[in-house]
């Protein structure tokens, strides 16, 4: 499947675009739409403390990125403070599993 990039596209796109990739867990656009900023920091061990001033990671690649940065093990380190387009972030909850279950 062509990422965002490979597609034309330059901008983001609506997440019912690619409905063949969600996750098992019917998460869509985990890569290739925008980045994705992370609490955690770029090196091994640093804090996710969000009131230290470092720089954070971010996953996932963006409708700017070639396909070998469009994954969720691919990591990126920018400074938080600054606006960048091709990034956002994910609202994450916790579930009950029967929940998800009885969607399926």
């Amino acid at each position: 499947m062509p990422t965002p990039k490979e597609s034309g596209f330059r901008t983001t796109t609506l997440v019912t675009q690619y409905p063949r990739s969600a996750s098992p867990f019917n998460v869509h656009d985990m890569i290739g739409n925008a980045w994705e900023w992370c609490a955690n920091g770029f090196a091994k061990g640093e804090t996710s403390d969000l009131t230290v001033d470092i720089h954070r990671v971010v996953r996932g690649g963006s409708f700017l990125s070639p396909k070998e940065r469009c994954t969720t093990r691919f990591r990126y380190a920018l400074d938080p403070l600054v606006r960048y387009h091709s990034i956002g972030f994910r609202i994450v909850c916790d579930y009950d599993m029967a929940d998800v279950e009885r969607f399926e």
